[in-house]
């Protein structure tokens, strides 16, 4: 009687053992460059203040605070470097519609030591700045610019934020704009009749645009008043009022300014003219303005 053949087993265990070295071998995923960025950046009101809101308005000669941080830097060396750190440079301007700045920029380095507990870490910085006093209401910038000095990388940023005050309109020749008369020397809301009782003081403000301006954003402009009766005859002159000569870092949109006159208790009612007569010294311009206000 025959013998049955012996049966042959697979093992599978040996199988599967075959493909595991393919699974080790497979290529690591390359790791994400990092990006240099502006963060958690904004305008305030006052240093470590929140940030303002779109709509705030600062006013002429208000300080401009403003907070940024970064993010994305190069760190020297790896993880078992002893001394690891981070190079940055900055500089921060507010500027206008024109990139013209408004301040001195403010410029600095970051240079900090990085340890294994900084991982999270990112640095942050402030700057100030002292808005101009002749400044025009509108939107104004401030923009940040950052690079990266061990890998040569840059990033930069524009924030908005608005100035109120005068809205000046642009002119190509001398002028006067926002002409009011006011009830006392305090500015304000412009009087919406120009009456005055006899023996009252006449107030006026206004602002002068569309000078020339020479060498260091110097101004240097002249004003005269007179006064004429209802019937045209001049009742009161004062040819050189005010001399206005101003230097500043900004170049002026605008120079304010007032005039005031004091009318005799006597003095009859009617409608009397003012006469501004402006001159622009360094440009050789000169600008005549009419206004009426009454005596009752």
């Amino acid at each position: 009687m025959s013998k049955a053949l012996p049966r042959i087993l697979w093992h599978r265990p040996i199988v599967l053992a075959l493909a595991v070295p393919c699974i080790l071998f497979a290529a690591a995923p390359e790791p994400t460059p990092l990006k240099l960025q502006i963060v958690n950046a904004g305008v305030q009101r006052a240093e470590d203040g929140p940030f303002v809101p779109h709509d705030y308005k600062f006013l002429p000669g208000d300080y401009l605070h403003f907070e940024f941080a970064v993010s994305g830097f190069k760190i020297s060396g790896d993880a078992y470097s002893e001394s690891r750190q981070i190079s940055l440079n900055y500089t921060v301007e507010v500027l206008d519609d024109k990139n013209i700045a408004l301040a001195p920029a403010e410029r600095g380095a970051i240079k900090d030591d990085i340890t294994p507990e900084d991982k999270k870490w990112i640095p942050k910085r402030r700057a100030s700045f002292l808005l101009p006093s002749y400044i025009a209401a509108g939107t104004y910038k401030v923009r940040v610019m950052v690079e990266d000095a061990l890998v040569k990388t840059k990033a930069s940023a524009d924030y908005p934020f608005q100035i109120g005050g005068h809205i000046i309109h642009p002119v190509a020749s001398l002028a006067l704009q926002n002409f009011r008369f006011l009830r006392s020397e305090q500015d304000g809301p412009p009087l919406e009749v120009a009456a005055y009782r006899a023996g009252a003081t006449v107030w006026a403000r206004f602002d002068i645009t569309g000078f020339k301006v020479g060498p260091a954003n110097s101004v240097a402009l002249q004003y005269g008043v007179k006064v004429l009766r209802p019937d045209g005859s001049q009742i009161f002159a004062q040819p050189e009022a005010a001399n206005e000569k101003i230097a500043t870092s900004y170049p002026p949109q605008f120079v304010p300014g007032v005039l005031s006159i004091t009318t005799t208790p006597n003095l009859t009612a009617g409608e009397y003219t003012m006469v501004v007569a402006v001159h622009d010294l360094i440009g050789s311009q000169d600008r005549v303005t009419s206004y009426k206000f009454r005596v009752e």
